[in-house]
């Protein structure tokens, strides 16, 4: 029998898209306990099929600690989060749970009783110009930038009290135009320092369709919490 008849044989795509869809269910983030377990995941099934010598190897992941030229990230665990639209009507928006991307990487946590601010729109949030005659301090800005520099910007800068993105995934302008998901959360992070990460609040990453729905309300003329 050839060697390409054995390996045909073999080889299934079901089976492949089976791993993915299991590891597909773990939010990867770096030094995040999904992570972990993930590569939990993963070992248990090279042990599995034989491979008696997988392991996972760990290494400090705390914001400091550099490996050649690279810093590791701050570790981070999520236990729960969620959005929720209190005025002019209330609305859940998003969860953890039901979209884990939905919550920028690295946010910290709020007080037990979670946060209630006014929102601003901020356009993209990128650039001072942004925040000209814009008071943000205390209120929540609602913004189309990446969300780590809107967060240097509204957070570090000017004492936001968190922030909300609507990014586009595509950065390209030949893409943008071409692709049309309005219901995609873009994989947002803040990946802060160890020395940034007091002065970190929260974000979240909404859909298109989100972001405009809240712009919509802004342009009602009461306000927004």
């Amino acid at each position: 029998m050839s060697l390409n008849k054995v390996v045909k044989e073999e080889i299934s795509g079901n089976v492949a898209k089976s791993f993915v869809a299991q590891i597909s269910r773990f939010h990867r983030i770096q030094a995040s306990t999904m992570f972990h377990e993930a590569a939990e995941y993963v070992k248990s099934e090279l042990l599995e099929i034989g491979l008696s010598d997988a392991a996972i190897e760990q290494f400090p992941a705390d914001g400091k600690k550099k490996y050649w030229t690279y810093t590791s990230p701050v570790g981070w665990t999520v236990k729960s989060a969620e959005l929720r639209l209190v005025e002019p009507s209330e609305k859940l928006i998003a969860t953890y749970d039901d979209v884990p991307q939905c919550l920028h990487t690295c946010s910290n946590a709020t007080p037990a009783d979670g946060v209630t601010a006014e929102l601003v729109d901020v356009g993209a949030g990128t650039k001072l110009a942004d925040y000209e005659g814009k008071d943000v301090k205390g209120k929540i800005v609602l913004a189309t930038g990446r969300a780590r520099r809107v967060h240097e910007l509204a957070v570090f800068k000017y004492d936001a009290a968190g922030v909300i993105t609507d990014t586009i995934t595509f950065e390209m302008p030949d893409v943008r135009e071409s692709v049309d998901i309005p219901d995609a959360h873009a994989y947002q992070s803040i990946w802060p320092s160890a020395d940034e990460l007091p002065k970190v609040k929260f974000g979240f990453s909404l859909s298109k369709r989100q972001g405009n729905h809240l712009r919509a309300l802004l342009k009602g003329g009461k306000p927004v919490s």
